[in-house]
């Protein structure tokens, strides 16, 4: 059973079907859902993907702010689609804003992903990204299986590479016919192969496309006289990135994806499902990150996750980092800072209580960036998601004379952030913008 939900919305074992916002589910789905919302509640080391709710008197589930796909063991599959408007929408121009971003953060080439990958991504775009993974996969093959050198420790029958003298005294009696040796063999079996063969195990339980599950069979045939690995952090922390090595590093982001739970991993008690979840606010700021790049003038670089500034300094030690999602430099200079927001902010709600669902904390963020990035003075921003309530740049927010922030939408469409009098503040970006002024 295949259905799709966005964000926030709530699935139930009871009811009907009402869009993307209420989804009904099989009891035994259900029941895994719910167990997960509970065992994720009040835990702070792992993040809260379901949450318990009520509506008309029920309880539901309700999906948070990721987005993505999880199965649960009973092979129902629920895609969780980006909330991209206030009103309800079509899965199909959801789906596709959401593969954009992912085609863009996940750098997914829509030449090479083909046409008749795109051509499947109205019924499950997870399988458009295994076969993505597997086709870079198969080029690796196709180039050539690393081998390194490994050492060999055994007592053999004959004398080879370096005797261990000491395991060799220590020897009982009876077995002083062998040599406790030990050696340099060139094997395929290397960190990088190994953490490859366990993520073609991992997709090979996650596809259910034909075509997928036959590349899948013939990778893992290829890889068959390798283990898997047996212990996933360690192995990434050796994957190598020597010149010779080189074809492998396509293949590196996709394995960290699938194997480190970079991705939040869906359970339930003993159970665990698939997951390929990814949290939207960090999505929406690598995305925007990427298409921004592009658009700087000659001479600015954008730099993300900045840490050089700190909230206060107290007994000698600075407290309180501040990381702006953007920085734009001009050589040494701080031109501005960015926040990126996932939220859908209401233009019309301009009243003293409503402040157009504008977060003060995210107020008090940006002016505290305000001042110790750009010392008081110029312009800063945050970036939301354009949609049908949020069209335009809001009018300009003045902490005073000389430290300003405007709110600016961010068009998932044409990829560009919206024009209006905030591009007079602002010498960093080239003039192709959308403008509505």
């Amino acid at each position: 059973m295949n259905l799709s939900i966005r964000e926030f919305g709530l699935l139930s074992s009871k009811g009907t079907d009402n869009g993307l916002d209420y989804r009904v589910v099989p009891d035994a789905a259900y029941q895994e859902l719910r167990t997960c919302a509970l065992e994720s509640t009040g835990r702070e080391s792992s993040p809260q993907l379901l949450r318990l709710t009520s509506k008309h008197g029920m309880e539901c589930v309700q999906a948070c702010n990721y987005v993505g796909l999880i199965q649960t063991s009973d092979g129902c599959r629920i895609e969780i689609l980006p909330k991209t408007s206030n009103h309800s929408e079509d899965p199909s121009n959801a789906r596709m804003v959401l593969w954009r971003m992912l085609q863009t953060v996940l750098d997914i080439r829509a030449a090479e992903a083909g046409a008749a990958s795109l051509s499947t991504l109205n019924r499950d775009w997870l399988e458009v990204l295994i076969e993505w993974v597997l086709n870079e996969i198969s080029q690796l093959v196709r180039r050539g299986i690393c081998s390194g050198y490994i050492r060999q420790v055994e007592q053999s029958p004959f004398l080879k590479g370096q005797l261990q003298v000491s395991r060799q005294l220590r020897l009982r009696p009876g077995k002083h016919d062998r040599f406790c040796v030990s050696y340099d063999q060139y094997l395929p079996d290397r960190a990088e192969n190994r953490l490859i063969h366990s993520a073609l195990k991992k997709l090979s339980r996650w596809t259910q496309l034909p075509r997928n599950q036959r590349l899948c069979r013939e990778l893992l045939f290829v890889f068959s006289d390798i283990p898997e690995s047996k212990h996933i952090k360690a192995d990434l922390a050796l994957w190598s990135d020597r010149r010779d090595m080189a074809h492998y590093q396509p293949v590196h982001p996709w394995v960290k994806l699938i194997l480190a739970d970079e991705s939040p991993v869906f359970s339930a008690g003993q159970w665990n499902g698939i997951s390929m979840l990814f949290p939207m606010e960090q999505l929406f700021e690598e995305y925007v990150a990427k298409k921004l790049i592009s658009k700087l003038g000659a001479g600015y670089l954008l730099k993300t996750q900045a840490r050089s500034k700190y909230l206060v300094r107290h007994l000698g030690k600075d407290w309180f980092q501040l990381r702006p999602d953007l920085l734009i430099q001009q050589g040494k200079r701080i031109v501005t800072a960015l926040d990126t927001k996932w939220k859908l902010i209401d233009a019309s709600a301009n009243d003293g209580a409503t402040k157009y669902n504008i977060k003060q904390a995210d107020m008090y963020q940006l002016f505290a960036y305000g001042e110790k990035y750009l010392g008081g003075e110029g312009d800063i921003f945050l970036v939301y998601p354009k949609h049908d309530g949020f069209l335009s740049p809001l009018p300009v927010f003045e902490f005073n004379d000389c430290l300003r922030l405007w709110a600016v939408p961010f068009d998932l469409d044409n990829n560009l952030l919206v024009g209006g009098s905030w591009q007079q503040h602002s010498e960093w970006i080239k003039d192709t913008l959308l403008d509505v002024a």
